[in-house]
Order: structure tokens, then sequence, then C-alpha cells
């Protein structure tokens, strides 16, 4: 052990329930898949009764369906429980929150925006979910006490700044504000790359992206460091992954997460999918009346917190669609007996619709999964007409036009030709605050 992991180590020692957590989760990942299943079903279960018991906006609901928790005895009995959606946290923040909560030790936090209007909710003043990242790095072989650093929102500034380095140190951070990426930023933040060496990139997909496209623009290069990096916040479409895969010369790891939950799955080094975490996350793969439909069918995802017991998210839609993978693909090379998700497909609001009132929803971010090379980025505008702009930022294909129009006749064709497809070449697609945002749809749906 070198002498920052043993620093690291040291100072671990003052934080005994995040070891106990760690230590916990690196056990129970490989459990027997029924032992899982079993604690999964515990934690569930005594969720639901601190819910019914102390929070009176679940109590209401268990009471509408006429069940109690006792009455739940199986998952079909669980999925009776009616879909939270985003909607009832907006009106009910204050009947959400349980009434044992103590004031002084809960904090409101509130989602990023992106995809709408911020959203309160509360947690836990000594929530941390740190324990889930060293399983994640375990999984990578990246050194928790390894330098890293990080294209996020929000860095810290100021005495922010000087705490967060005294509380990671010996390790050293570096930042870049994915809200203020410029050709100047990006080269401040290389110069602190190449100084502090790190092992781990982690950031937004948007974020990365766009710091990949300065890399390859002015000729530079990542440290022959850096071993892993970690995209969050947006799907990683396999074109992408591809491309960042040779820019930056690492393995490319995509993470499922939000900011009411913090970590919900992560891929592994066999990149087959991703692992849920299944000791405090539950998820639920539903049509679109909230009934659960079968492993490797496409629907909307729901999530049970067991974690945040002081405002309880049952049955919570995110906005998300993605898939459980079928039971043939659920043992993993890594060892790893935590159930499999595939990739998230895309968000519910990503839908395009046709003239005949028809949806199309999601799985549009996988349009060039057979043509990785023929564009970096791209994003599919639908106008209020329904007709169909695919903006893209060519590749280095040297077939990128015929790639291109394979694309398009696929849409049309996806698409019944009842709408028109365009191409738009541009320069850049812009992210908001590092986040890729894929479809764009002005369309209405027609009654």
């Amino acid at each position: 052990m070198n002498m920052k992991a043993l620093a690291f180590s040291c100072k671990q020692m003052f934080r005994p329930h995040c070891q106990h957590l760690y230590h916990e989760l690196s056990e129970s990942q490989f459990w027997p898949v029924e032992q899982l299943r079993e604690f999964n079903w515990r934690r569930r279960m005594e969720l639901l009764e601190t819910a019914y018991r102390f929070s009176d906006f679940h109590r209401k609901r268990f009471d509408q369906i006429g069940l109690q928790p006792g009455d739940i005895k199986d998952e079909t009995d669980f999925a009776k429980i009616p879909v939270m959606r985003r909607q009832d946290v907006r009106l009910h923040i204050d009947e959400i929150l349980t009434r044992n909560a103590e004031p002084e030790k809960i904090a409101k936090s509130t989602t990023g925006g992106s995809t709408g209007i911020p959203l309160e909710f509360w947690l836990l003043r000594n929530s941390r979910y740190d324990y889930f990242t060293r399983r994640y790095l375990d999984w990578w072989k990246v050194g928790i006490a390894e330098n890293s650093a990080y294209l996020y929102r929000n860095i810290p500034r100021g005495w922010h700044k000087t705490f967060n380095q005294l509380k990671w140190w010996p390790t050293q951070r570096a930042f870049l504000d994915a809200a203020q990426m410029s050709d100047e930023a990006n080269r401040k933040f290389l110069l602190q790359v190449e100084h502090i060496r790190p092992a781990l990139i982690v950031g937004y997909v948007g974020a990365i992206a766009e710091f990949a496209d300065f890399l390859e623009k002015t000729g530079n290069a990542m440290p022959s460091s850096v071993k892993a990096v970690w995209t969050t916040a947006a799907p990683l479409p396999g074109y992408l992954r591809q491309r960042l895969t040779e820019i930056f010369h690492a393995e490319i790891y995509s993470q499922y997460g939000s900011r009411e939950f913090g970590h919900i799955a992560t891929e592994c080094m066999a990149h087959t999918g991703m692992h849920i975490n299944w000791e405090y996350r539950h998820v639920e793969i539903v049509d679109t009346q909230g009934k659960c439909i079968p492993d490797g069918t496409v629907g909307d995802i729901l999530v049970t917190d067991m974690q945040n017991t002081i405002f309880p998210f049952i049955r919570y839609e995110l906005g998300d669609r993605g898939q459980m993978l079928p039971p043939e693909r659920q043992t993993c090379s890594c060892g790893v007996r935590l159930p499999l998700m595939d990739y998230v497909n895309g968000r519910s609001a990503e839908n395009f619709y046709l003239p005949d009132g028809r949806c199309l929803a999601g799985g549009f971010t996988t349009i060039f999964g057979k043509y990785p090379r023929a564009v970096k980025l791209f994003q599919l505008h639908q106008r209020k007409d329904y007709s169909v702009i695919l903006r893209f930022v060519r590749g280095d294909s040297s077939k990128y036009r015929e790639e291109l129009q394979q694309v398009v006749l696929y849409l049309e064709n996806l698409f019944e030709h009842q709408v028109p497809v365009s191409l738009e070449e541009v320069e850049k697609i812009p992210h908001v605050a590092g986040k890729s945002c894929f479809i764009i749809s002005e369309a209405e749906r027609r009654k």
C-alpha cells in the first residue's frame, strides 16, 4: 500500500458508518441471487412500514387502495402500489416527509432542472454515496486514493474548494465547470490534468464529449495515467462510446443515476449492461399503466429507494425508459450477481408523434449503432409541423454521406413516411450545462 492509500485509509477510520456500508456492499454483491432477492424484499417491506406509519402522503395512498404494508406478500401485491410521479412530489412535499424526521438532521435538495422545472425533496444531511463509488472503482481497478478529474456543474469554489481539497487530501482533484466550457477553460483544465495525472475522469456525457472535441481539435491527449472515464447524466450511444475510447485511450463506463437517488446502476468491466445497486435501489420496468412487463421489453423505469427513509420514494417514475436484461443474460463474467439492466433507452418525454396520433417512444439514441464513425454527435429535432431535422457533426467515416442516408431511410420507414426527415450539418451540438440533448420535440399529439 502506498503512502496516499495509507493516508486515505487512516482518514476512513473517522467514518465508520461508510466503512461498514462499503464492506457490506463488497460482500453482498457476490451473494446467491435468492439471498439478494430476500434482502431486497426485506428492505422494501421495512420502507413500506415506515412510510405507512410516518408519511401522511403514503398512508393516504395505501388507504385509498385498501391495502396496508402487511398485505403486501409478493411482487404482484407490490405492483398494486400506485406509481409516484414528479407532480406528486411537487404538490405534496410536506406530506411525503415523515413525521419522525428530525429537522436538524435533514436538508432540502433540488434536481438540476435540465429536463423541466427543478424539483425539491428532502434528504438526510449525512447521506453519502461514496461507498457505491468505491464498489465501482473496485470493479474498474481504480484505487480510491488515486487522483481524479471532474466535468460537472457547481464545482467547488472559495472555501468549499479548500474544504474539498482537505477532505480528499492527499488525493488531488481537478475540476471543469460543465456550464462554462470554452477553449480557455478547457486549456486550464488540461494543464491541471497533466499536472495531477488522474486515474479517473468523471463527468456528464455532453461535457466529456465536448472536451473530447477540444482534445481532437488541438491535437492534445490525456495522460496515460487515465484508466477509466465515468459518464453520467445521459445515455451513452455506442458510436460516442467508441469515439471516446479512441480519444481518451481508456475504458469508458456508463452510470445511471438521478439527483433524487444518486447511484442506481453502473456497468462493470464486462460492459454487458448495468448492475443495479439492488441492496438499496429496487428497479421495475412498467407499461404506461404502471404494470410490470417481461424482462427484455422496453418500458418506463420505476425506482424504489430503500435508503432515504425520511422522504420515501416508492415506485417513483423518473421519466426514463429502459429494460431489464432477460434471464439468459443475467449472468455476468465479472462474478457480480447484482441484477443487470440494459443501458437507458432515453426519456419518456423524448417521444415523436405522427400526424395520425400515434407516439413513438424511446430508442432513438441507437440509430447510429451500425455506423459508429458516421457522426461525432447528433440531435433529432421534431418541429410543430411534425417534420424532423437530423442535425449532425460529421464523423471521420469515408462513407458518412451514404451512412447518413441509410439512417434517414430508417427513420422515414419508422415514421411510416408520414413526416419528412432532413439533414443539417452543424459544427457543434449545444449541451445544457454538460448534459446532452439528443431529442427535441415541439409537436403535439393529435387526439
